[in-house]
């Protein structure tokens, strides 16, 4: 089964192309009831409908609704949000037509085209005498709102020796280039301008907006022009203001409803210039708002933010429903606690971060992001990982490259537009005494095991701000942090500056209530280690045996164990608990040892 994808309006046949085999195509407007076959899309195909909770009631499945324009005002995006569903529209698809389509509105206008047309069939004669069109050149331009559309009418009024005025509140006062003058009111803006163009989206509280009020503070002989939204003006006070001389001429693409009864008074006007909202209809937009619209739809389906995502809230919730039912029994575990969340964690193509990145997946993750030298292994990881029901993206890295590091969060922000869960698992543990350590062993060992967290923890606590999510650090030291055997003491004097690091930096961010821990881990089990002890210290393949009847609990730390412990700390479930340093060994730091007590006979 392919991507199941509704349209609301028939796919024309110019653009059938752009669909890809994968796409199971359902809708639209069958047997007379326009939402057959919504019932089990998981995207729509959005265009003049309301997507409402009426709408979501019947698509349970729906994960997505994309506008195939800029505008949506018919999309409700709280209940999308509350629902898990993603809304998403095509900023740029509309922009150039509709601007054109404005000039062409303002320009008939102006030049009273539909009068002289009118006269001209009528046989009326006296022509020139009777022709009193507006010279545009030296007049002002208003602009209401300051988006794309209108900065290129702004463009061509300019070109025409119009002065441009342009009324944003949104906008801060650095968007407006040179040439055009900031109204500091609406107001300002209608008293002062000879023509006025609406280019705002519309919303609950700018209904009827462009009332007698609005026009009664305009120029006398002044020219109105709206492509935005129909629902933004009173119709019946624009009459009013044409009737009474207020007004010059308008030139309408929307109306309020679409389309106009053939026997409105708009269309039967030689002052008035309407068409049904065809401002955006080239072959050029046509395809780019159709192909903008359904690449967007394919990424949501395969775990990907989209670009232009309208309710960002709505994205945890997505990521939610995308890994389903999927539940995962482990020891200890607590099913689904990162549902809905994701991670990024370092040295994961292995050993103990590969056990984490595994176990937060068991426990419900929805996106994340490992990383290793190693881009074998990370595919590898990675694919499996995906196969459980995690979106799960492999950018390999060296940690001790900064601009490494640093891509790891764009790649994570790029993928998933968020962080909840940062764990700096990776870590060099070279050996190096104060005797024979180089200076390029001590910079490799501090940039791997303290730059890097630190450089890691900068990025996802802006990312964690900027999406105000309360997230959770979690840094994996070493007991070496509180001391090491001579071999270890660059590595130990690492570890040390993490935990310092640590407290500091989860001090700086308590107010944002993102919690960052460190955990002191002890002798524990990995490829690594193995690694290690076969080489630099001469053991032989049954180390471990030796090793783990050497210890107080008959083993040394398993991958696992510790993996199940990150994963509380990285969980909501772990409380208020910051600033943390928490050993997680079999030997109490501060205490002398104990030795094995005497068999008794």
């Amino acid at each position: 089964m392919g991507y199941r994808i509704w349209f609301e309006r028939r796919v024309t046949p110019e653009l059938m192309p752009f669909v890809p085999p994968s796409v199971d195509m359902l809708g639209p407007e069958r047997d007379g009831d326009p939402l057959a076959g919504v019932s089990t899309a998981r995207a729509a195909m959005a265009a003049r409908l309301n997507y409402d909770d009426n709408l979501f009631d019947r698509a349970p499945d729906l994960l997505g609704v994309f506008r195939t324009g800029i505008g949506y005002d018919t999309v409700d995006l709280e209940a999308a949000t509350r629902r898990g569903i993603a809304a998403c529209n095509v900023p740029q698809g509309p922009t150039v037509p509709t601007a054109e389509h404005s000039v062409a509105l303002l320009l008939a206008a102006a030049k009273q085209l539909v009068r002289s047309s009118d006269r001209l069939r009528e046989g009326t004669g006296n022509y020139y005498l009777r022709h009193q069109a507006m010279e545009l050149d030296g007049k002002t331009l208003g602009l209401v709102g300051y988006g794309r559309i209108a900065r290129r009418v702004g463009a061509v009024g300019l070109a025409l020796g119009m002065n441009i005025l342009a009324h944003d509140p949104y906008l801060p006062g650095e968007g407006f280039p040179p040439e055009v003058e900031r109204a500091s009111t609406l107001g300002e803006l209608l008293g002062r301008s000879d023509a006025v163009s609406v280019h705002i989206p519309m919303s609950p509280g700018n209904s009827r907006m462009f009332d007698a009020d609005a026009f009664s503070v305009m120029k006398k002989g002044a020219l109105f022009v709206n492509a935005a939204r129909g629902g933004l003006v009173d119709h019946d006070d624009l009459i009013d203001a044409l009737d009474s001389g207020r007004l010059s001429g308008a030139g309408l693409d929307v109306t309020d409803p679409e389309p106009l009864d053939p026997d409105h008074p708009l269309l039967h006007r030689t002052d008035v210039v309407v068409t049904p909202h065809v401002a955006s209809a080239t072959p050029e937009a046509r395809e780019r708002m159709f192909t903008t619209a359904l690449d967007q739809a394919l990424m949501v389906l395969e775990g990907k933010r989209p670009p232009h995502l309208l309710n960002p809230d709505a994205w945890p919730g997505v990521l939610r429903r995308l890994a389903g039912d999927r539940r995962s029994v482990t020891p200890g575990g607590v099913v689904g606690r990162f549902s809905g969340k994701v991670g990024l964690v370092t040295g994961s193509t292995q050993g103990l971060g590969e056990a984490i990145a595994g176990r937060m997946v068991d426990e419900d993750l929805s996106g994340l992001v490992v990383t290793g030298r190693n881009e074998e292994k990370g595919a590898a990881v990675a694919a499996r990982l995906n196969d459980a029901g995690c979106r799960t993206v492999f950018a390999a890295a060296d940690l001790g490259d900064p601009g490494a590091v640093g891509n790891l969060i764009d790649v994570t922000d790029r993928e998933f537009g968020r962080i909840d869960v940062l764990v700096n698992a990776a870590g060099d543990t070279q050996r190096g005494t104060v005797e024979d350590t180089t200076v390029e062993l001590f910079d490799r060992l501090m940039a791997v095991n303290v730059r890097a967290p630190f450089l890691l923890m900068q990025g996802a606590i802006r990312l964690m701000r900027r999406e105000g999510i309360e997230g959770a650090i979690v840094n994996i030291a070493s007991v070496a942090a509180h001391g090491g055997p001579p071999y270890l003491t660059v590595y130990a004097t690492t570890k040390g500056a993490l935990v310092t690091l640590t407290k500091n930096v989860a001090n700086s961010v308590l107010w944002d209530r993102i919690r960052v821990n460190v955990m002191n881990i002890g002798w524990t089990d990995t490829p690594g280690e193995h690694a290690v002890r076969t080489s630099f210290h001469g053991s032989d393949e049954g180390w471990l045996e030796k090793a783990e009847a050497s210890q107080p609990f008959g083993r040394i730390l398993k991958t696992s164990e510790v993996a199940r412990a990150v994963a509380f700390l990285a969980s909501d479930e772990s409380g208020m608990m910051t600033g943390a340093a928490v050993d997680f060994n079999q030997v109490v730091v501060g205490c002398i040892a104990v030795q094995h007590p005497p068999s008794g006979d």
